[in-house]
């Protein structure tokens, strides 16, 4: 399995980082959409892939809401 890292800054805490995730729940969290424009658009990410861990926090039994919290809190981290 390879593994993709993509970083990201936010202009304003108002930004969006722009990707959908949708939660499979016997398989983990994925990217469902990727937001033209977004501060990701331009990473190595793409629709489909699964979604490991965000700044170390593993994803592995969460859901897409979890992660969605996690990334608001880790704002500027």
């Amino acid at each position: 399995m390879s593994v993709n890292t993509a970083t990201m800054t936010k202009q304003s805490a108002a930004q969006s980082i722009g990707i959908g995730l949708k939660t499979n729940p016997t398989h983990g969290i994925f990217i469902s959409s990727i937001d033209a424009g977004s501060p990701l658009a331009g990473s190595s990410l793409k629709i489909g892939m699964k979604l490991l861990s965000i700044n170390g926090i593993s994803m592995t039994n969460l859901t897409s809401k979890d992660a969605i919290k996690i990334l608001k809190e880790t704002e500027g981290k």
